[in-house]
This record gives structure tokens, sequence and C-alpha cells, in this order.
């Protein structure tokens, strides 16, 4: 049996899963959200605070802790959209393997498209359909066309829930003319990016949509099993957008489904949920309980099974 740990640092969150390998196949040990936002200012500065940099590589370390408790054999440590923008991104890499021994590798928009494929590659069944699966970040949209068991195509987008927020929504509540302009933004981007409409079934990944499906069927406490495989429908979609739009911060942090501490981003991330399925003529999705840690996962046991 071998242990292996990867974190997700990203924009809005860091992700962790810890899991077993054994001939068996893989058990999840630890599945693990932490919202430290390091990609706050992102928008503004161009620059990641020392204090923000000093609170992430505080819950580094207590991941790091975790691991050690489990006996890992091996630890990764990635990022995405936010160490790919910042201009100091070299100064927290080298904070943390200074004060913690850890790498952090920053992953190119095509490694992340194809971690997010190989996510759930398992469940892209009829091999004749051509499949979108798209991952709303804090700080970028990745999508993936794949058909015959192949990635055909990989687009990134910087629209994500954090950076869409902190450019766009100023007021709280909003203002329908901050929602308005932030959807013609969003439909203007995707509409001269995003060319390849002829898709059969859209997947998607990511903790914007895992949000929606939980509050769809208003879950209490989240439950993977009950979200994945969940439909949203463009109606449901809607129907949100407008109901964390008349809501402020304070009572959307009650929303039940939504972890408080998504409540200021919800609303970004609905609207480019929204977007995606009118350009591409879509009014059903389906929700995956998984990420890209999961694809990182995959392709380390898939590596290490090789070697051995």
């Amino acid at each position: 049996m071998a242990r292996y740990a990867v974190l997700d640092i990203g924009t809005n969150s860091m992700k962790y899963l810890l899991a077993e390998h054994s001939p068996e196949g893989l058990e999840i040990l630890r599945d693990e959200l932490n919202i430290t936002r390091l990609g706050e200012s992102l928008q503004e500065t161009g620059q990641i605070p020392f204090m923000v940099m000093e609170r992430n590589l505080n819950a580094i370390r207590e991941f790091k802790q975790i691991s050690d408790e489990y006996q890992v054999d091996e630890f990764i440590l990635f990022s995405t959209a936010v160490l790919r923008r910042a201009e100091n991104a070299d100064a927290f890499v080298g904070l943390v393997r200074k004060e913690l021994n850890l790498s952090i590798r920053i992953l190119s928009e095509e490694e992340e498209a194809e971690l997010a494929y190989e996510a759930v590659t398992d469940r892209l069944q009829e091999k004749s359909l051509i499949y979108m699966i798209f991952d709303i970040g804090g700080g970028s949209t990745e999508f993936i066309i794949s058909s015959q068991g192949e990635v055909i195509d990989k687009i990134s987008l910087p629209v994500g829930a954090l950076v869409m927020t902190d450019r766009f929504i100023k007021t709280d509540p909003p203002t329908q003319e901050e929602i308005k302009t932030a959807d013609a933004y969003l439909q203007t981007v995707l509409q001269k990016h995003f060319t390849y409409k002829e898709v059969d079934t859209i997947l998607t990944i990511g903790g914007t949509v895992t949000t929606l499906a939980a509050v769809k069927i208003g879950l209490q406490e989240y439950d993977a099993h009950s979200i994945d495989g969940l439909n949203l429908t463009i109606n449901d979609v809607k129907s949100m957008i407008n109901y964390f739009a008349g809501l402020d911060l304070e009572s959307r942090m009650k929303v039940q489904g939504l972890h408080p501490q998504r409540a200021d981003i919800i609303l970004a991330g609905t609207l480019i949920v929204k977007a995606i399925m009118e350009v591409t003529s879509k009014d059903i999705i389906t929700v995956c309980d998984c990420g890209i840690r999961h694809g990182m996962m995959n392709s380390i046991v898939r590596r290490n099974s090789e070697i051995t």
C-alpha cells in the first residue's frame, strides 16, 4: 500500500486530497477545503500581499502536518491561475520552500485542463458523443472538449468566480447594473474565444457548481454522493442568480447548501455558468463531485503503478 497527498492551491481556496492505493484500488482518506483567498488582491494590484502569503503559508503548514501524520509516500503541491498571474509568485513559492521545505508546481493552462479531463475520464462512457468539461476556479475557467476517448480541444479563459466578483460586484446587495455589466462581459469573452459549440453533453467540476447543486437540493451538510451526477438546468441557474442577487452578503451566508465563505463570490460564479450554457445552447449540465486534485491523484497512482 502507498499513501499520496495532493494540495491544489487555488485563487480562492485550497483543496487537499489524501488517498491510499492498494491492489484493491484507491481509497480516499481525507478530502478537505480551506478558503484562503490567495488571489484576493490580484485584480487590483497584480500582487499577493505578504499578509495573504502568511495566511496561505499557515494553511499549507496544517496540510503538511496531516500528511506527516499519515506518513504519506508523496505530497504534491500545485497551483493554477493565481500563481500564473501574480507578479510576485516567486516570492510565495520561495517562502513555502524556505519555511516548509515544500515545492509548489505552477501548472500551465494546458496542464490544468489535462488534469480536469483526467478527473472525469471514467465518466465519458459514450465514445461517440462529444463532451465538454468545464471547471470554474477563482481566477480562470478551463474547458476541455473530448470525443472518441481523446481530448480534441482545450481552452482557458481568465474568468473566475473571485476575479469576476472583484471586477464587477462592488455593492451589497449587488445592483442590476453590476449584474448586467458582468453578464455582458462574460458573453463577449465567451463568444470571442469559445467557438466549439457542437457538444452533446456537458460535465462540470469545481466548487461553484457543486455549491449550486447543494443549494438546489437544500443540503444541510455537504454530501458528495447526493451531488455527484446531479443535473442543473438553465432555469435552475437563472433562478439562483435572481435569488442570490436579491440577498445581501449576511443573508447569503445563511443559505442552505452554500458555504458561508463562498457567499460573496457565488453570484459571479453562477453568472459564469449561465453564460456558458447560453453560449453552448445547452439547457442541462451534469455536476461531478471531483476536481483537478482528483486528476492529479489519478496521474500519481498511474505513474507509480507503471514504475512498479
